[in-house]
């Protein structure tokens, strides 16, 4: 309530039927996540973090030029563009950076819309795929998303989960461990 945004359900209302944009249309959206969002909530007052969660949302309304902007969940806002170019988007990613003081550790991540995106499930799952990828990310402040990083996320979640179930049920014939000797070659 304290942004006046739409929420996640509006949004999946929104794009149930969506099959792609039409010709010539294209759509791009960036990600915004709120990374240290429940560790200030540990150490902050809950008045605090409210100013500076609606201070972040006056800037995406002053900035993005959008709207279409939604608030995912507690950490996570999204603006989606129609037609924009990708120099313009990342502007207004810098202007909101630039021109927000506050202790929240914002990452911004892009998603454009590809062939891939053809309905509700790829539109959630590329939001979520970039979600992942932003609070495993320490330096950059946005990242653009592409399909090789969002290969990387499903193999590296892939391994976990297989690696979790062997870990369980044992490891027989599926994974062993072969040592390889590292020598030194000017002491032996």
């Amino acid at each position: 309530e304290s942004t006046g945004f739409y929420n996640r359900t509006y949004l999946i209302n929104k794009y149930s039927d969506y099959k792609g944009g039409p010709e010539g249309n294209h759509i791009n959206a960036v990600v915004y996540l709120i990374k240290n969002l429940k560790r200030l909530e540990l150490v902050s007052s809950q008045d605090n973090i409210i100013r500076q969660v609606t201070e972040f949302s006056d800037a995406l309304n002053k900035h993005c030029e959008s709207d279409e902007i939604y608030r995912y969940a507690d950490d996570v806002f999204i603006v989606v563009y129609q037609n924009r170019q990708m120099v313009d988007i990342i502007r207004t990613i810098n202007n909101i950076f630039e021109n927000i003081e506050s202790e929240l550790d914002l990452k911004a991540g892009i998603i454009h819309e590809t062939e891939a995106i053809a309905n509700l499930q790829d539109v959630i799952r590329s939001i979520d795929l970039t979600t992942v990828r932003l609070h495993d990310e320490k330096e950059a402040r946005y990242v653009l998303m592409n399909e090789g990083i969002q290969d990387e996320i499903l193999l590296n979640q892939r391994l976990e989960h297989d690696l979790r179930r062997l870990s369980v049920t044992g490891f027989g014939d599926e994974l062993y461990v072969v040592f390889q000797p590292q020598i030194d070659i000017i002491n032996n």
